[in-house]
């Protein structure tokens, strides 16, 4: 998603609206820092490293199944 998202937001809009979607977008890895976390220690004491590591694929699929669920190519 790092990679592909400046490529979507170039598809869907033009040169002089790019900014504030670009803004969005840029905050991925706060808000990745700040989910992660906040959740790791909780999950952690309940299932251990590897639960952390479960929950961190899980919202990966989830982001990639969001992204193929509402992402498509403009006309």
């Amino acid at each position: 998603m790092a990679v592909a998202a400046p490529s979507v937001i170039s598809m869907w809009f033009d040169a002089d609206e790019r900014g504030f979607p670009m803004g969005i977008w840029a905050t991925w890895m706060p808000l990745a820092i700040t989910i992660i976390f906040n959740v790791a220690h909780p999950i952690e004491s309940l299932s251990g490293w590897r639960g952390v590591w479960q929950f961190s694929a899980a919202l990966a699929g989830l982001a990639f199944l969001i992204y193929f669920l509402v992402v498509d190519a403009p006309q």
